[in-house]
């Protein structure tokens, strides 16, 4: 989506493209936009490091309520199949990282 996007990132202080520094970042604005709160990865960048939601290059998760207070943003390290079902029917967006067969690759969104 964001890709071929060039952008000067502060955080990362470098110039880069989205899909190669701001993968999360993207899929969080995406998901935040599709609240009807629109916004851009470059604006939700900037609103979570104004309110120190970066612990060096990680995303503090939390920060997003005090960085976009219009989302009701929920934390929870437990979850199947069923709970994310369950949020889709109520209209939730679940945000989830998982570990692929142990490979080690990272799938998020």
């Amino acid at each position: 989506m964001y890709d071929g996007f060039v952008y000067e990132d502060k955080k990362f202080f470098t110039f880069s493209k989205m899909g190669n520094t701001g993968c999360l970042i993207s899929c969080v604005a995406t998901a935040i936009t599709n609240l009807n709160v629109p916004i851009t990865p470059k604006e939700l960048n900037a609103a979570l490091t104004e309110k120190d939601g970066f612990l060096g290059v990680d995303l503090i998760w939390y920060k997003i309520n005090e960085a976009i207070p219009e989302v009701d943003y929920r934390y929870s390290r437990i979850f199947n199949s069923k709970t994310i079902e369950k949020d889709l029917e109520r209209g939730l967006l679940p945000i989830v990282n998982a570990r692929y067969h142990k490979t080690g690759e990272l799938i998020e969104c």
